[in-house]
């Protein structure tokens, strides 16, 4: 931050974004420091690193220690080409995306009589399992918005983030059927907007980076190729049109009152963040953090000093449940957080719950898979060794999927066991009743399967880094993390085996204090408290 003029363009760039889905600094940073340590232990004579740029890392710090070994990259020619070609397609993305956008533009769309108190603007993103059959399905907020008094609820206007330019034409139809307002950035942005966020990657080539280091290593090289390889990286790009949305809305003289924004510390909740810092710093404004993730892998969700100086941070941060609290504060203590309602946990069971005792001869599994490929395919893989064994009584895995997971990717992982394995598309709230354990990892759904009562088994993942959204205050009585089919076994054996009075006792007592610490109830007063209006 110190040495480069934080400007929008680097302020949504991978090299300031700290997420591991978006760069890969850290975890080539976690394979150097592996390998230093190693070194501690033994010789190596050879090393085989997983690209050119920890190639070049590990054999200037080979270099300057006297050592001799021998470093090969298992980067082919072909992939190295390959990833030189990623900015080339990431702009010609930009560009089919800004033809969809200019193309959905609706001037009449635009609101001139705005309330004069200010509207609340409410951050939002729009995925096509969000529209079903013509109508659109809030996943994010809920219905929030019926728990508000008219007046203030005629204030409201969603503006959403469409996952892909395509999705716009035949979504912007539905959206305006429902009886929530919305307000389209593209019917605000110019043709100009457009052309400064397309040319955003000669604006940071023209500035050089200078030399850094991390533990001993010279990084420079792990820097730049991850800067050149998101260079025009469409996440950045829609970053900078939101900050340009703000300023479009300020010169049309739109009064804003409160901004939420869906908050994940994403690049284009910093855009979105940075727009309100510079051309509404008088408005008020709120980071809606509505779920529970490894924040020990998603470490970006959890603002920094410096993030926060710099005006990508809201003003405060809302959470859903006061055990959320001194985690999301661990790099910023001065941080001001909040609790709010969890809109997406709403049909949470928030009374008291009673289990008869039971002996559990035929498992039921629930696979709940996240959005990420790679760990689905951990999860899958782990259940398919598990069938294997008769003594785990597996009789059937329903699975259940992230709406954004390309589940026909990984279907053919379950084709040797097709008749155990259920795909489902009913909503995980439905199945939940009908599983005796939830195998997943990463995602919000193991912290409330633990809500329920139903204990979770975590899938670690064998090629990266494991992702346990599991806060550290709950009992392990409860869940487990396993990371081969042994492990697996005996976590099903000491969870299920037998299901008797003071197990059941034992479970209901932390699914009651789940709910308490981590799943704030969606009350009209928890939201008028929430938006402090």
């Amino acid at each position: 931050y110190d040495d480069i003029d934080c400007n929008i363009d680097w302020l949504v760039n991978s090299l300031f974004s700290r997420n591991n889905y978006f760069s890969n600094i850290f975890i080539d940073l976690c394979y150097l420091e592996f390998l230093k340590r190693i070194l501690l232990m033994r010789r190596i004579k050879k090393v085989i690193v997983c690209n050119r740029s920890q190639k070049s890392v590990f054999k200037h710090y080979c270099k300057k220690n006297d050592l001799d070994i021998i470093i090969i990259s298992s980067e082919s020619i072909w992939k190295s080409a390959i990833n030189y070609l990623i900015p080339i397609k990431d702009i010609m993305k930009n560009f089919i995306t800004s033809v969809y956008m200019i193309t959905s533009k609706d001037k009449n769309r635009i609101i001139k009589d705005y309330n004069k108190e200010g509207i609340i603007l409410l951050d939002t993103f729009i995925i096509p399992s969000m529209v079903s059959n013509g109508k659109y399905i809030d996943r994010y907020y809920g219905d929030m918005i019926n728990y508000l008094p008219n007046d203030i609820k005629k204030r409201c206007y969603y503006t959403p983030i469409f996952t892909s330019g395509s999705h716009i034409p035949k979504f912007i139809a539905p959206l305006k059927a429902t009886k929530k307002q919305f307000i389209f950035n593209f019917d605000y942005l110019k043709f100009s907007d457009y052309l400064y966020a397309i040319l955003s990657p000669l604006r940071i080539l023209n500035n050089k980076i200078g030399h850094y280091y991390f533990n001993g290593y010279k990084i420079t090289a792990i820097l730049k190729s991850d800067i050149y390889k998101n260079l025009a990286n469409p996440a950045s790009f829609q970053g900078i049109l939101n900050y340009l949305f703000f300023r479009r809305m300020k010169l049309s003289k739109v009064k804003l009152k409160l901004i939420i924004d869906w908050f994940e510390n994403q690049v284009v909740d910093r855009g979105f963040n940075k727009g309100k810092s510079d051309y509404y710093p008088s408005s008020r404004s709120i980071g809606y953090a509505g779920y529970i993730v490894s924040n020990e892998f998603y470490f970006h969700h959890r603002p920094t000093k410096a993030e926060c100086s710099y005006g990508v941070i809201p003003d405060k941060i809302a959470v859903i449940g006061s055990g959320l609290q001194s985690d999301i504060r661990k790099y910023c203590s001065s941080l001001k957080v909040i609790t709010a309602p969890a809109f997406r946990n709403k049909i949470i069971d928030f009374g008291e719950k009673t289990y008869l005792d039971k002996i559990i001869n035929n498992v039921i599994i629930l696979a709940a898979l996240p959005v990420n490929k790679d760990y689905a395919r951990d999860i899958i893989l782990m259940l398919n060794e598990a069938l294997n064994y008769k003594d785990n009584n597996i009789e059937k895995i329903i699975i259940n999927y992230h709406p954004v997971l390309k589940i026909n990717e990984i279907e053919y992982l379950i084709k040797d066991w097709d008749k155990k394995y259920e795909i489902s598309s009913k909503s995980f709230s439905t199945l939940i009743h009908d599983v005796d354990v939830v195998v997943s990892n990463s995602s919000s759904t193991c912290v409330e399967s633990l809500n329920y009562g139903i204990p979770v088994i975590i899938a670690g993942s064998k090629n990266g880094i494991t992702q346990n959204p599991i806060p550290d205050s709950i009992p392990k009585y409860i869940w487990e993390l396993c990371y081969s089919v042994d492990e697996f076994n005996f976590a099903i054996k000491r969870l299920l085996s037998t299901m008797d009075k003071n197990r059941v006792m034992k479970y209901n007592e932390i699914a009651k204090d789940i709910q308490k610490k981590y799943f704030e109830p969606v009350t009209k007063k928890g939201v008028m408290k929430f938006l402090q209006i």
